[in-house]
Parts: structure tokens; sequence; C-alpha cells
């Protein structure tokens, strides 16, 4: 049925998600930056997924908890974007990015909060 792949899905980015954020390699530049670009898409991924109004997609959202799993993770994206934002531009390194990267994932850790709110008032 439409609900168990939903749910089969949810699941596999949920997962996903965990081990970005549970990576221990976060003192290694690169792992940071990978543990943040991953993150960034997987919740970009479900905020498309669960931001409209479908109650099959609804169901699946609140048995997964996915609202638990962005309000566990976004702290430690933010974390982890600031500190990859500190050596951003400068040029050294392989874990170097640019501002333009830094300022889609802040937008994207924004739109998170805000998809957060969203979601405790529905």
């Amino acid at each position: 049925s439409a609900t168990a792949m939903g749910a089969r899905v949810c699941r596999a980015l949920l997962e996903r998600l965990r081990s970005a954020s549970e990576d221990n390699n976060h003192n290694h530049a690169n792992a940071v930056t990978n543990s943040v670009i991953v993150t960034h898409e997987i919740l970009n991924v479900l905020m498309d997924i669960y931001g409209d109004d479908d109650e099959i997609k609804e169901e699946v959202f609140r048995r997964e908890d996915v609202l638990g799993h962005f309000q566990r993770c976004l702290p430690g994206f933010k974390r982890r974007v600031k500190k990859v934002a500190a050596t951003a531009g400068s040029g050294g390194g392989g874990g170097s990015v640019s501002r333009e990267e830094v300022d889609v994932w802040s937008e994207a850790a924004l739109n998170a909060s805000r998809f957060i709110k969203y979601m405790k008032g529905r």
C-alpha cells in the first residue's frame, strides 16, 4: 500500500538522518561537511514530503516520529553548520566550502525550525 511504502521511505530517510547526525568523526573537516550536506538534503526531502496536508502522510509522520527526529537533529545540524562556516571561503584544505553553501545550510536550519513550529501547531 501507499502507506506502507511511505513508511519504508520515511524510515530509511530517518535512519540516514540519525547516522549523519551521530557520526562520531566530526573532528575531521570533510566528515563535518559531509554530515552537513547529507543532513541538509534529508531535512529538505522530509519537509517536502510532509509539508502539505495529506492525511496518509500525516499518519506516517506521526507514527515514525518525524517531528521528534527534527527536534533531536536540528541543534547538532546548526552546530555543525557554524563549525563549517568558520572555515568557509578560506580556501584552506579539502573541507573548505563557499559562503553560498553555508548560507543555503543556514537557511535550511531556519526552515527546519519553522517546519517544527508549523507541524507542532497542526
